[in-house]
């Protein structure tokens, strides 16, 4: 089993996943220290104030090195310390240190009318194509890759509210304002991506449905 000094390299921001599975947050925080079993985190900031959490709470956390490979680890918190002055959680007692398999989501072509929060202005966002994992789609505006955005998409009675990283933003050839972004979901829930495959599905089922219809028809 790695230790956390052989995990962590220079990226240190960090994923705490607390709650239940029905209600569950995904609060960012970065490592401030750490050891070879133990790490210091910065006390996340939830609406405007510090998300406070028990002593000897077990936390799970989500961890994605420069290299971009995903980890689990689990750890309690120890307690309330200062790093430079700034307050963190002294999380010991750490378990997994897993690294997660990236999952190859199937994508599907299909138009969506949603909107995109950039840099605090909300945008409209045409989605050319889904899966569970991320989206294609098009925007005027120009956005930063590796920047993160928030994605509305409507889901038939539901509103999916998504956090996401731009892995691509390119100029549309023959366009002025158009572009063609790729985005990546992150911090999904297993509640939103059901809702997203559930969604896939049905599409396919009636792309396949008229296929069949045409040739008999």
């Amino acid at each position: 089993m790695k230790s956390l000094e052989d995990i962590v390299d220079r990226s240190r921001k960090i994923t705490i996943e607390y709650g239940s599975a029905d209600k569950k947050l995904s609060l960012k925080s970065e490592i401030a220290e750490m050891g070879e079993d133990e790490m210091y985190i910065y006390i996340p900031i939830h609406k405007g104030k510090y998300f406070l959490m028990n002593k000897l709470k077990k936390l799970k956390m989500i961890y994605v090195n420069s290299k971009k490979n995903v980890y689990s680890i689990t750890g309690k918190i120890d307690g309330m310390f200062k790093v430079d002055g700034i307050p963190c959680y002294k999380i010991i007692d750490i378990e997994e240190k897993m690294k997660v398999q990236r999952r190859n989501f199937f994508r599907f072509p299909l138009l969506i009318d949603g909107e995109a929060v950039v840099e605090e202005a909300l945008e409209s966002l045409v989605v050319k194509d889904l899966s569970a994992g991320g989206l294609c789609g098009i925007i005027k505006k120009t956005v930063d890759v590796g920047s993160e955005i928030s994605v509305m998409l409507p889901m038939g009675s539901r509103m999916l509210n998504l956090q996401s990283e731009v892995l691509s933003c390119n100029l549309m050839k023959d366009s002025l304002y158009k572009h063609l972004i790729r985005l990546k979901f992150i911090d999904i829930t297993d509640s939103e991506r059901k809702i997203i495959l559930n969604r896939l599905f049905e599409e396919q089922r009636k792309m396949k449905r008229k296929g069949l219809e045409s040739r008999m028809g």
